[in-house]
């Protein structure tokens, strides 16, 4: 018989090897697609991470923001039930004829404590750091400790330094400096100066009020939409 060629048997033999499932260039295409796969899921984790840790720092800052400003204004509320009954007894001593010194000076005196209790806790309570305590206020409380003629030197000296403040003044102690003074002009009992001191808070008071309370309202709704953002953030 006649000897078969010699490339068909080289043939068949290089049919017979396996075929490589994929080449060099296909191998390293899967590799960077499931590279790319890790790492667009890892960042997808750390984004989702932060976003909770954001959550949980931010939530509990604009809770308490909003649980401190409901308190305030609860404190307020009351004060100002507390402000209306000296108001009144202050109106009916006003209009007593003949008038009760004593009776005069304790409801003017106490009204002046209440309305500078509201009008400080409503500044301080919406006051920023480039807020400034009324001037006409401040001006007017140097004044009267200047003229009461109830300080030492020294320590006239040392209140009037504390309203002299160059960034700003804290409502918290014009509010104590003018109950002091209230409280030492009642017991000495000098009347007119009293009532001086209370027509200055009075006008203080109808002069800042409007703004103050619009001051909360905006402060309040701001808190409340930040507040409910940062809850409904993963619910």
């Amino acid at each position: 018989m006649p000897e078969k060629p010699k490339n068909t048997q080289d043939k068949k033999q290089r049919d017979s090897k396996p075929v490589p499932l994929a080449t060099p260039a296909i191998h390293d295409q899967a590799r960077w697609h499931w590279y790319a796969v890790l790492v667009t899921t890892s960042c997808g984790a750390l984004l989702l991470f932060a976003a909770w840790i954001a959550q949980n720092h931010f939530q509990p800052v604009w809770l308490d923001e909003k649980l401190y400003l409901e308190k305030t204004q609860f404190l307020i509320q009351n004060e100002q039930v507390e402000e209306s009954l000296w108001q009144n007894e202050y109106n009916q001593e006003v209009r007593r004829a003949p008038k009760d010194p004593q009776l005069y000076g304790a409801a003017a005196y106490n009204l002046i404590r209440s309305l500078t209790n509201l009008i400080a806790w409503d500044e301080a309570r919406i006051q920023e750091d480039t807020d400034r305590t009324d001037p006409i206020a401040v001006k007017n409380l140097k004044q009267n400790l200047a003229t009461s003629g109830l300080y030492e030197k020294g320590e006239l000296d040392r209140l009037t330094k504390a309203l002299e403040n160059s960034d700003r003044t804290d409502p918290i102690a014009v509010k104590n400096l003018t109950q002091d003074l209230a409280k030492r002009l009642y017991e000495k009992g000098d009347w007119d100066r009293l009532d001086n001191v209370l027509q200055d808070v009075i006008e203080t008071k109808n002069r800042f009020q409007p703004s103050l309370n619009q001051k909360y309202l905006d402060r309040m709704a701001e808190v409340m939409e930040k507040s409910d953002q940062w809850n409904r953030r993963f619910t």
